[in-house]
């Protein structure tokens, strides 16, 4: 198995600097709306506020103190390592060799899904992996990054993270899973032959793929997120030495622009652009799901989802997830086959295409 590793130093460059960028951002005021009953919008009522609050008082040194720490605090629960996976990870054998093997397992699935690493080998005598034999987690995972066009280290997030190391940098489970994004982007965009004006993320997480993909797609890129998220974000985009624009009010020309959930959206800021979202249109209330729709179709715009479809109540109070994503084809899109996400068990992605031009591909 892998042997697993906690990250020591932030490496995100002048934190406090940052932290001078966003208050800076939120000197106008920070505008927020009436919050969704799904769990997105309970986390944010809840675990994500502290953040906001500190944030507000204009506190760069105590910003910057929370912005270095996110893999020990709660407030990153739901979209990254938070307190008590790292707590777990760090003084838990039994949590350590667990992760070390799922780990293992998801970067075998992924190098399969790539054709680094064949599916089924007769050298592999009674159903074993060579992994099992000797630790090849390094040359894997380079070998990964190359086919995905990656060079350099991998993005770094702060302290705590726990992950396997490599040549590139630490790999954890989540910048794992942002590889897996990335990889159908990319075959999107080979498979269908389309130009777009950008790139729109619904939902960024920590901003991993954001990370990835402006290192190797010729495309501006956006992130529609909750407020506490994307000053997340944006603590990792410039810790990364990308350009971004917090709370941007619409898409930009150059870098990524961070765009607060919260804000009304123009079609025509958004004409012609790939909406990729991975995880989180499912979780949403229907109300907002369909929100998305109409500005996506509106704005003669594709889709890219990658869900989960386990169709369990997601809360406390009961809500239940919104799974039938293909519905926004009701409003003229062209539903592409639907696919296996290699990476993660139950996860499904499919496109919807535009009627905006003739299809290549699928």
């Amino acid at each position: 198995m892998p042997a697993l590793v906690h990250t020591t130093d932030t490496h995100l460059g002048d934190l406090t600097r940052i932290a001078e960028e966003i208050i800076e951002a939120v000197q106008g005021g920070l505008a927020e709306g009436e919050l969704e009953g799904s769990v997105w919008g309970i986390h944010a009522q809840s675990v994500q506020k502290p953040l906001l609050r500190v944030v507000q008082t204009g506190n760069a040194g105590r910003l910057a103190e929370l912005l270095g720490s996110l893999h020990t605090r709660i407030f990153t629960l739901g979209y990254d390592q938070h307190a008590r996976i790292t707590a777990k990870l760090r003084d838990d054998p039994q949590s350590r060799a667990q992760h070390a093997r799922h780990m293992a397992h998801t970067l075998l699935y992924h190098a399969f899904a790539l054709g680094v690493a064949p599916m089924w080998n007769a050298a592999q005598r009674n159903g074993l992996f060579t992994y099992v034999e000797r630790d090849e987690t390094d040359e894997i995972a380079c070998a990964c990054l190359d086919v995905l066009g990656l060079a350099g280290a991998l993005p770094v997030s702060g302290p705590n993270t726990c992950g396997v190391p490599t040549a590139r940098g630490v790999l954890n489970e989540r910048q794992l899973l942002a590889l897996g994004y990335l990889r159908e982007v990319q075959a999107h965009l080979s498979a269908t032959g389309r130009r777009y004006d950008r790139i729109v993320e619904i939902g960024g997480g920590l901003g991993r793929l954001a990370v990835l993909a402006q290192r190797v797609i010729d495309l501006p890129y956006t992130i529609i997120d909750l407020p506490a998220v994307a000053i997340t974000q944006y603590a990792l985009l410039r810790g990364n030495g990308l350009e971004a624009r917090l709370f941007a009010p619409a898409p930009g020309a150059r870098g990524v622009s961070l765009v607060n959930a919260f804000a009304s959206f123009e079609p025509e800021d958004y004409r012609n652009s790939l909406f990729v979202n991975f995880d989180a249109l499912v979780e949403m209330n229907r109300e907002t799901q369909e929100r998305y729709f109409d500005l996506i179709a509106a704005s003669e715009s594709d889709l890219l989802s990658g869900n989960h479809e386990a169709a369990k109540e997601i809360t406390d109070e009961g809500h239940r997830q919104n799974i039938d994503i293909a519905r926004i084809a009701e409003r003229g899109l062209v539903a592409g086959p639907r696919q296996m996400f290699w990476e993660r068990q139950g996860y499904v992605t499919q496109r919807f295409l535009s009627p905006r031009e003739p299809l290549r591909g699928g």
